[in-house]
């Protein structure tokens, strides 16, 4: 299964062109694709301190896209939460691409990014965007 990070969740849901054509025919093929929890509070706290804004109010934004039937939403445990702070190096400290990364490590699960950081991650499964 597909985890877009919070980039990826944005363009999927605002921005599509934005998003390679192969990158968005992988997640509109797939049956099942998911989001952290941790994309949505991103994207929140994005929209709260003016560093994004979205063609609705953010709880409407957030409310169609988890209206997806194809979208999973992960959730943030606190197992999860733990293992995101322990991650073996090398990463960077950004709390939600960290725990972006403990799910997919946890789940199996292949992140949809464009950050060289995640991309270049050891022992990951990736697809850039």
């Amino acid at each position: 299964m597909l985890l877009l990070d919070t980039c990826a969740y944005l363009w999927h849901y605002s921005a599509p062109e934005m998003l390679p054509r192969a990158v968005r025919r992988k997640i509109e093929a797939a049956e099942r694709f998911a989001v952290s929890l941790a994309s949505v509070w991103e994207v929140a706290i994005k929209v709260q301190v003016g560093k994004l804004r979205l063609d609705l109010p953010v709880e409407d934004w957030v409310r169609r896209s988890l209206g997806d039937p194809n979208l999973c939403l992960f959730p943030i445990t606190p197992t999860l939460a733990v293992y995101s702070t322990q991650l073996p190096a090398p990463f960077h400290k950004d709390p939600f691409d960290r725990v972006i990364v403990a799910t997919a490590i946890q789940e199996n699960l292949t992140v949809v990014s464009r950050d060289g950081r995640i991309l270049s991650y050891p022992n990951l499964k990736v697809l850039a965007c």
